[in-house]
């Protein structure tokens, strides 16, 4: 069962769990070195993990494409984004390790949704920053760089919940902590 909810960027932090850590096996040097260790929001369900997708249903533009860049990345781990090809191999979109260009990003067709893998090298808090190009009348335009603020294993499960303050004493608030 699918649950799909819209979040306010600056409001959200993407957490991934210690179960999306994997190894980097021989063949797949693009995402980075053998035997390092890769934290992967999957694009295939796994009940374990978030699911991200990317859509461009109901935007109307021509032509028929919108693309979301990689701007920079903030914090400890670096970033790629890639799909399966079909034959075993990788279709590396965004690979943050060698510099980002204007070469990292995503052609997202109109009206249409995707799924990527999402990798991240360290754990820790990592933001990416993204921008969205479109043509417009036969101009681009351009969305202003948006932060995504992703969390790798250091959020705990459920997190504390301050509670509204109270007077306590005299000149004094109380509030209250509960949770985790």
């Amino acid at each position: 069962h699918l649950r799909f909810t819209n979040r306010i960027s600056s409001q959200t932090v993407i957490r991934i769990p210690e179960a999306a850590q994997l190894t980097i096996p021989p063949g797949f040097e693009t995402l980075g070195p053998v035997d390092s260790q890769l934290w992967v929001l999957p694009a295939s369900q796994d009940p374990r993990l978030l699911f991200l997708g990317l859509t461009t249903e109901g935007l109307k533009l021509s032509p028929q494409v919108l693309d979301l860049f990689v701007r920079r990345i903030e914090g400890p781990a670096h970033f790629c984004v890639w799909q399966f090809d079909g034959t075993g191999g990788l279709a590396l979109t965004v690979q943050s390790r060698d510099g980002l260009t204007e070469r990292d990003r995503l052609e997202l067709p109109i009206g249409a949704h995707q799924h990527h893998n999402l990798g991240f090298s360290a754990p820790g808090l990592t933001t990416v920053w993204f921008q969205a190009r479109a043509q417009l009348d036969g101009t681009n335009a351009w969305s202003a760089e948006t932060p995504i603020l992703f969390s790798v294993e250091l959020l705990p499960e459920s997190l504390p919940i301050l509670g509204s303050p109270r007077l306590g004493g005299p000149g004094n608030l109380d509030f209250f902590l509960s949770g985790t």
